[in-house]
């Protein structure tokens, strides 16, 4: 990269302030020392330094700007959930990953943010204010919950936990109470999980929660709150039960990808389709993606009918069983017009059809994708998933 007076200008405002600073940041300050520099210019300049690997892009969640680091090497960031302010740590959690398992996963980056108060604010709160720390691991978010256990407090993470969850979407939860004081009483556990489930219930695929040292009959009541509004719930001890819970031996996952009904059934919904559509793979939404134009959908609607035993629209959708409104939320809820066709859903897997029509009308997209209710969110399963059906699609 060739090097310039504003790049070089810029390089060193990076070099030497550590407070990871957004553009306009850079761009208030720079300009001051070269007054023809652009807004432009810096953008990039920005760009073209983290393509040499010269400086980190930081993607922060619950900000809107983007922030730009200097230390390319591996570590760690402390945000102030008050103030903002970020801060590097030397924390590195690429030693508890094995060799196999950075090669498994083609393991590249590590971005790790820990949500806490910075030494000003902490001086400022109450000791007795929920404060939450966050660990992404690779198959699920890791939330630590202190402070005071009350159910203004517990109502108040749930809500900053379910923002985490859905800016990262990250559909697979731990949540490891630390919160002191007096246990709640059943009522209070009832609105928590209650509340919980109408945030939630459409979203997550699985909630693990440890609370040490917990009343056994108040947790046992708070997990059948859960499953009676379709949360999926469960209280444990310890973190390493958790843990076995949300992330099980895929030896023990209830389906077979290689000899299924699901092979045969996306097998005959292909042959049904052959010369009528051509399929293409959507990497977008993991899905066997068809177009075709208005003079088809008579014929398409019939083939439809045949192999799917139920069809949703916008309206009907929000009656619909847990696992259908989890695939609507991953296609982006329907929007008018749109429909999704499922096959028998009290199975453990199914098949789903997106009808989703555009160009006003005249030209219709077909996404077709299984789902498995088991099935596990390590990118391993997701690959094996994909590489499958591909190729029951001829694709």
């Amino acid at each position: 990269m060739r090097k310039t007076v504003q790049r070089n200008a810029i390089i060193n405002y990076l070099k030497e302030n550590t407070s990871h600073p957004t553009v306009n940041d850079i761009y208030q300050t720079v300009s001051k020392e070269i007054s023809s520099i652009s807004l432009t210019t810096v953008y990039n300049t920005l760009y073209l330094l983290k393509q040499e690997g010269i400086i980190r892009e930081l993607v922060i969640p619950k900000q809107d700007c983007k922030r730009y680091d200097a230390n390319v090497l591996p570590h760690s960031h402390l945000i102030c959930q008050k103030c903002s302010k970020i801060i590097d740590a030397d924390l590195s959690f690429q030693s508890g990953i094995t060799e196999e398992q950075k090669q498994s996963l083609d393991f590249q980056t590590e971005d790790v943010y820990i949500y806490g108060l910075c030494s000003s604010c902490k001086s400022k709160r109450n000791d007795l204010q929920p404060f939450l720390t966050i660990v992404q691991k690779s198959t699920h978010l890791h939330f630590i919950v202190t402070g005071e256990n009350t159910k203004e407090n517990v109502l108040k993470c749930l809500k900053d936990i379910h923002r985490v969850c859905v800016e990262r979407n990250s559909r697979r939860i731990l949540i490891e109470s630390h919160l002191s004081g007096k246990c709640l009483q059943v009522l209070d556990i009832h609105e928590i999980v209650s509340s919980a489930s109408n945030i939630g219930a459409a979203f997550y695929k699985a909630i693990a929660l440890v609370i040490i040292n917990s009343d056994k009959k108040l947790m046992k009541f708070a997990e059948d709150v859960a499953v009676n509004r379709a949360l999926i719930m469960s209280v444990f001890s310890t973190v390493e039960e958790a843990e076995t819970w949300l992330n099980p031996d895929k030896d023990k996952i209830s389906f077979n990808l290689n000899k299924t009904e699901m092979e045969d059934s996306c097998k005959e919904l292909m042959n049904a389709f052959e010369g009528v559509l051509s399929w293409k793979w959507d990497n977008r939404f993991e899905t066997v993606l068809a177009e075709f134009g208005v003079e088809k959908i008579d014929n398409i609607c019939e083939i439809l009918k045949q192999y799917f035993s139920t069809m949703w629209n916008r309206s009907s959708i929000k009656k619909a069983p847990d696992t259908v409104q989890r695939i609507n939320v991953d296609l982006n809820d329907l929007w008018p017009g749109q429909l999704l066709f499922t096959t028998d859903t009290n199975r453990d897997a199914f098949v789903y059809c997106a009808w989703w029509p555009w160009k006003n009308g005249k030209t219709i997209s077909l996404r077709v994708a299984p789902f498995y209710k088991e099935l596990l969110d390590s990118e391993l399963e997701k690959d094996v998933k994909i590489q499958q059906f591909k190729g029951w699609f001829g694709i």
